[in-house]
């Protein structure tokens, strides 16, 4: 169910920001590209926060803000370090962590790469 929440909630800030901001003529496409970055990440993790409620994600959270069909699609890609995303350890606890600030600049630059 919060699979479809994000995916939902993903698609309806891609469109907005493709629609409305992600908008420019081509001289300054270089220029703004940052800051049409910052702005997509901002306001894609002011989402995912306000979904999750913690600024790391782990399990099945981390799984579904980042698009893994399943659960061992995600420890798939850990185990062959080829995470889009730092992860993180902590002291004393099991699992690997990203922040959701990571997550949301990933998604960010992926989005705005393909416009």
């Amino acid at each position: 169910m919060q699979h479809k929440t994000v995916s939902k909630m993903l698609h309806q800030s891609y469109a907005f920001f493709s629609h409305s901001q992600l908008q420019t003529n081509d001289m300054t496409d270089d220029i703004n590209t940052n800051d049409k970055v910052k702005a997509l990440a901002g306001e894609l993790e002011s989402q995912l926060m306000q979904l999750y409620g913690s600024p790391l994600l782990a399990g099945e959270d981390l799984r579904a803000a980042l698009g893994f069909r399943s659960l061992d699609a995600l420890r798939q890609a850990i185990a062959r370090n080829t995470m889009p995303v730092p992860l993180i350890t902590m002291q004393n606890r099991r699992g690997k962590y990203a922040l959701v600030k990571d997550i949301a600049c990933y998604l960010a630059s992926l989005r705005c790469q393909q416009t």
